[in-house]
C-alpha cells in the first residue's frame, strides 16, 4: 500500500505542476529515445504539435 500513496501523490503533483509535467515528459523522451523507440516519440509529437495549433 505504500507503493500506491505514492503513485496517489506523484499523479497529484504531477497534474497541478506544469513544469514537473514538461520534467516527466522529457524524462520519458529520453528514455524512449535510448530504447529505440522513437517511432512512438515522433507519433506524440505530432499528435501534440497538431493539438496546439490554434
Amino acid at each position: 500500500m505504500d507503493g500506491e500513496s505514492f503513485d496517489n501523490e506523484l499523479f497529484n503533483d504531477l497534474s497541478r505542476d506544469v513544469k514537473l509535467q514538461q520534467i516527466w515528459q522529457r524524462h520519458h523522451l529520453m528514455n524512449e529515445v535510448m530504447h529505440d523507440d522513437t517511432g512512438e516519440v515522433l507519433t506524440r509529437h505530432r499528435h501534440r504539435c497538431v493539438q496546439a495549433r490554434p
